[in-house]
């Protein structure tokens, strides 16, 4: 009797750590602003089906691309995989320019692409 309790115990644990990730994964989700350069709308929306838009445009220049993302807890540290990312207008990465893996940190609600570069660079979550 008193390995089953343990047992259910342990299961009740295990399943409420797995619906707090999930809960954080969701709060993710939404449209994230780069308002760096002016004239221009950037934007990144990550959708609930695990798919996203990052959207780019610039007087005449227009650009899009579309992919998957993951959300992952680096030791603590939350970050989202994109999948077939292109990098485009200020924060242009010349390795994703035809699509690549890349890897985001988080904080608070910015998208943070490269801790070099100032906070201005990040991508602010929107109310919308």
């Amino acid at each position: 009797m008193r390995n089953i309790v343990i047992i259910m115990l342990g299961t009740i644990v295990f399943l409420s750590s797995c619906k707090g990730h999930k809960d954080l994964s969701q709060n993710v989700i939404g449209k994230y602003v780069n308002a760096f350069e002016h004239n221009t709308v950037h934007f990144v929306e990550l959708y609930d089906d695990s798919s996203f838009l990052h959207y780019y445009k610039k007087n005449d220049s227009q650009f899009e691309n579309r992919g998957h993302w993951k959300f992952r807890n680096d030791n603590g540290n939350p970050e989202i995989s994109f999948t077939y990312w292109k990098s485009f207008g200020g924060n242009k990465d010349q390795a994703c320019v035809n699509g690549c893996l890349a890897f985001v940190k988080m904080k608070s609600s910015e998208l943070i692409f490269d801790v070099d570069l100032p906070d201005e660079r990040n991508f602010k979550k929107t109310g919308k």
